[in-house]
C-alpha cells in the first residue's frame, strides 16, 4: 500500500567461501525443502508449528533446525501428501520424515514413544524405512536429546532390531545435529566446549552424516562443518557477530554481500520553521529552519520503533537523519542537508542497504539484525533479483 520494496537477492554465489553448500555429486546433500513425496495411510501425523523467530517451518526456505510438533489430517491412502519435516533438508536418497527432536524433548523418552507408538506403528505399516534427524543438546538447553535420552534412544533402537513388532524398528536415524549458543563470541569458549561434547556422542551413532555449525560455527573452521553445514544470517550479508565484529571477524564480514535492500516511497517533502516539533508528543524539536520529508514506512510494516530519533536514510546519495518518532505508517526525515531538487527526483528513501547496512539498523534499534529481518511486514512488496527465470519470485 505505502510502495515499500524489499528487494532480495540469491545469495549462493554471494556468500564467504566457508558458507556455500557445493554438492560433490548429483544427489549430494544442499540447503533447500525436502522434495520427496510419500504416502502414508489415513492419520495423524506432526506438522512442526511456530516456535522462536519467523514464520512456521514450513514457509521458510531454509529450516535451522526442528519444529513443535502440531496435528494435520492427512488426505486418504491413495492422496499425495508432503509429509511435513521438522528439519526440511534433502539428503541423497531420503527425507526426513519428522525429527525424534520434536518427539523427544520433554525427558521422559519412554513415555513420549509410548505417546506416538500409532504414527509409529503406521510408519512401520508402509513397509519402509523413515529417516530422521536426532537433536542433540550440548549446552543450548532449548531442544534436543541429552545423554542421558540419547543412552535410551540408542538402547530402545537397538532393541527394535531384535523385535520385528517394535515401531521403532521403522525409524533410521540420518543425521546428527546439534547447536552452537555462542559461535559469534570469540571470547567465549563455549563452542570448543560443545563441539568436545557433539564429537563424543557421535560415537554412538557411527557412520551418520553430522551438522554443528551455524554461520558462527561455519566460521571458526573445518572442525565445526561436519558433513554439512546450518549458516543462516551469513546468506543474507551479515556476519553473526553483526556490529561486535572484531579482528578477523571484521575480514570475513568484509566477503559477505549484504542480500536485501529495503526501500519506501517519499509521500512529502514540507519545510518546517525553528523551534516547531516534529512526530509524535514532540521527541524531536528543530534547531533550525528545515526541510522535512516523510517517507512511508513504519512499524506496522516491522521498520523499528526504537529507531526513531536515532536511525538514518539515504536519499539521492545522502544519509539523512529520522528525527522524531517513527510512526505506524511513516517516519520524518531530515533532509536540509540535501538539495531539495534531488529529493524530489529521488522519490524514495533507502532504510536498508549499502549506506545504512543491516549491522548498523540493528545497533540503532537495540536488537539483532536477525530481528530486523523476521520482523519485515507482508506490506513490503518482495522484488527478487538475479537467478534464472522461474526461480525467483514473491
Amino acid at each position: 500500500p505505502l510502495a515499500q520494496a524489499v528487494q532480495l537477492r540469491p545469495w549462493e554465489a554471494q556468500a564467504h567461501p566457508a558458507l556455500r553448500v557445493e554438492p560433490e555429486s548429483e544427489g549430494a546433500p544442499r540447503i533447500g525443502v525436502a522434495e520427496q513425496r510419500h504416502r502414508l495411510p489415513s492419520g495423524d501425523v506432526p506438522e512442526p508449528q511456530h516456535q522462536g523467530r519467523g514464520r512456521s517451518a514450513r514457509h521458510q526456505e531454509v529450516a535451522a533446525g526442528g519444529g513443535v510438533p502440531g496435528r494435520q489430517r492427512v488426505r486418504p491412502a491413495g492422496e499425495r501428501q508432503e509429509i511435513p519435516t521438522g528439519f526440511e533438508q534433502t539428503i541423497p536418497g531420503t527425507m526426513v520424515m519428522f525429527t525424534l527432536i520434536s518427539l523427544l524433548t520433554s525427558g521422559a523418552v519412554l513415555l513420549v514413544i509410548e505417546r506416538r507408538q500409532g504414527l509409529l506403528r503406521r510408519l512401520a505399516a508402509t513397509g519402509r524405512g523413515w529417516d530422521a534427524a536426532i537433536h542433540v543438546d550440548t549446552g543450548m538447553t532449548r531442544l534436543g536429546l541429552d545423554r542421558r535420552e540419547l543412552d535410551t534412544l540408542k538402547t530402545m533402537m537397538e532393541d527394535a532390531g531384535k523385535d520385528g513388532d517394535n515401531p521403532l524398528g521403522a525409524v533410521n536415524p540420518c543425521l546428527l545435529m546439534s547447536h552452537l549458543t555462542a559461535s559469534e563470541d570469540p571470547h567465549d569458549d563455549a563452542s570448543a566446549r560443545q563441539l568436545a561434547a557433539f564429537t563424543k556422542l557421535r560415537e554412538l551413532f557411527p557412520g551418520i552424516p553430522a551438522s554443528l555449525g551455524n554461520s558462527g560455527g561455519t566460521l571458526l573452521g573445518g572442525d565445526y562443518r561436519f558433513d554439512m553445514t546450518r549458516p543462516g544470517i551469513a546468506l543474507y550479508g551479515l556476519h553473526p557477530a553483526g556490529s561486535d565484529a572484531e579482528g578477523v571477524q571484521m575480514e570475513e564480514a568484509a566477503t559477505l554481500t549484504p542480500a536485501v535492500t529495503w526501500q519506501a516511497r517519499i509521500l512529502q517533502h514540507r519545510t518546517a520553521l525553528a523551534g516547531d516539533k516534529v512526530g509524535y508528543n514532540g521527541t524531536h524539536v528543530l534547531d533550525r529552519d528545515s526541510r522535512i520529508a516523510t517517507v512511508g514506512v513504519g512499524y506496522a510494516d516491522g521498520y523499528p520503533r526504537s529507531l526513531g530519533n536515532r536511525a538514518q536514510v539515504e536519499i539521492a546519495g545522502h544519509l539523512a537523519p529520522v528525527v522524531g518518532r517513527v510512526s505506524m505508517d511513516s517516519i520524518t526525515v531530515d533532509v536540509t542537508s540535501i538539495d531539495a531538487g534531488k529529493v524530489d527526483a529521488a522519490g524514495h528513501a533507502t532504510l536498508l542497504g549499502p549506506a545504512y547496512g543491516l549491522a548498523r539498523m540493528a545497533h540503532d534499534a537495540g536488537t539483532i539484525g536477525y530481528e530486523i529481518l523476521t520482523q519485515l511486514g507482508q506490506r513490503p512488496k518482495r522484488r527478487f533479483k538475479g537467478g534464472q527465470k522461474g526461480q525467483t519470485g514473491a
